[in-house]
Parts: C-alpha cells; sequence; structure tokens
C-alpha cells in the first residue's frame, strides 16, 4: 500500500485535465528468461476494472457455414445470441470469414487493430487468428481474450473476458508491463488489483516468485516506484 500511495503522491500534481486518466502499470523484472522462442500470454482477473469509461469491443466468431462466402448470417446469429444473454452493449461481430475477405491487405489489418479498446475471441477459433491477423496485432499485444460461446451465462462470461488484462511476456527481454489500474481509481482498489496481479503471474512464470528479481508501479510519464527488489 505504501508504493500505491508513493505513485499517487509523484503524480497528484500531474492529474489529467482531460477526461482520460492515466494508465497505472506493473512493471516485471525477471531473474531469468524462460528459454522458449514464443511469447507467453497470462490472462488476469483484476478484482476492479482497470478501464475508465465505455469501451469499444469486437468479438471474434466460428463462422456458421465455412463453405457459405456470405458472413452476414454469422454476425446476426451471435447478435441474437448476446441480445438474449441479456447484454446490453452488443460488442462488434467480425466472423473468420469477414476477417479473411476484408481484412486481408496489410493496412486493413493495421486499422482494425487500431478501431477497438478491447478484443475478444470465441475460443474454437483462436488458435487459427495468429496466422490471421499477424504482427499488427500480436506484435503490439492487442492479443484477443478468449471466450466460450456456450458458457452458462454467456453474459458473465464476456463480461470477464472484458475485464481482464493480457500480461506477455516477450522473451526479448527480462522486463514486462502491464496496466492494472488508472489514476481515478481510489488507492485502496489499485492495491487490489496489483496484489492480484502479482499473485497470478508469480503462480504463472516459470520459477514462479522465486524468478522475480523486482516490481515497480509507474505511469508512463512517473518515475517507477519499487514494490519488491530481490
Amino acid at each position: 500500500m505504501k508504493a500505491v500511495n508513493g505513485l499517487f503522491v509523484l503524480t497528484d500534481k500531474k492529474l489529467d485535465l482531460v477526461d482520460v486518466p492515466k494508465k497505472i502499470n506493473l512493471v516485471v523484472t525477471l531473474k531469468k528468461i524462460p528459454k522458449t522462442d514464443k511469447a507467453t500470454t497470462i490472462e488476469l482477473k483484476l478484482p476492479r476494472s482497470s478501464s475508465y469509461g465505455n469501451q469499444s469491443v469486437c468479438l471474434f466468431v466460428k463462422d456458421l457455414d465455412k463453405d457459405d462466402r456470405e458472413f452476414e448470417k454469422t454476425k446476426y446469429h451471435y447478435q441474437d445470441l448476446l441480445k438474449s444473454a441479456g447484454l446490453k452493449e452488443i460488442p462488434d461481430i467480425i466472423p473468420i470469414k469477414e476477417l479473411l475477405l476484408e481484412y486481408k491487405a496489410f493496412e486493413a489489418k493495421r486499422n482494425l487493430s487500431n478501431m477497438y479498446d478491447v478484443f475478444l475471441t470465441d475460443s474454437r477459433v483462436a488458435k487459427v487468428l495468429p496466422r490471421i491477423l499477424g504482427k499488427h496485432f500480436y506484435g503490439r499485444k492487442r492479443i484477443p481474450k478468449r471466450v466460450l460461446m456456450d458458457a452458462k451465462p454467456l453474459k458473465k462470461e464476456i463480461l470477464n473476458a472484458i475485464k481482464r488484462v493480457n500480461y506477455v511476456m516477450s522473451m526479448k527481454g527480462s522486463s514486462s508491463m502491464v496496466t492494472i489500474a488508472h489514476r481515478k481509481m481510489s488507492a485502496r482498489d489499485v492495491f487490489v488489483n496489483v496484489m492480484a496481479a502479482v499473485k497470478q503471474i508469480s503462480e504463472e512464470i516459470p520459477g514462479g516468485l522465486h524468478n522475480i528479481r523486482n516490481l515497480y508501479i509507474r505511469t508512463q510519464e512517473s518515475s517507477a516506484v519499487p514494490l519488491y527488489i530481490s
């Protein structure tokens, strides 16, 4: 809690003049980088939402008929499914077929990656997305979060996925960063998210807590405030 209060003191005089608050990031430095060429993604479940205001959401879904070039039926099907599940704000639906036909070009994929705050994916098509979306998404850590479209209740599954954040270890360096809060949250809520994120990361990374050299919290503009130094 002392580190969170320290960060609040550092940023108190630099509060946002615009509506969007500064993001608070957790920086994790490892002692040993895991020996793998592939980036590792850990979906963190935070007790308090780290987002501020309304978020634009896109959901990639499986085609109802992969041999049919028309994808409108698939879009309508999932829109109706989400409405019947009780969601008030329906994510924009993009079937795989639409992704392949309408977003094939380099520029189209880049524009799509900038179009939404959150990307979700039907878990049944998650494995094909890296090949289709490429570096515009995965190279920039815009990794879609998985949802089970047959989950009960589906509304809870979608809302929980939107709240999750991706912690990505690129394996190209010892330090990685993930946004876990924002400056307009209370210090207590930031602290709760920090502790939840550290617990989940330490349980998932190779070597566990013993492989963590340093933990810091910071905003993009502030200096780093130490949480833990090995």
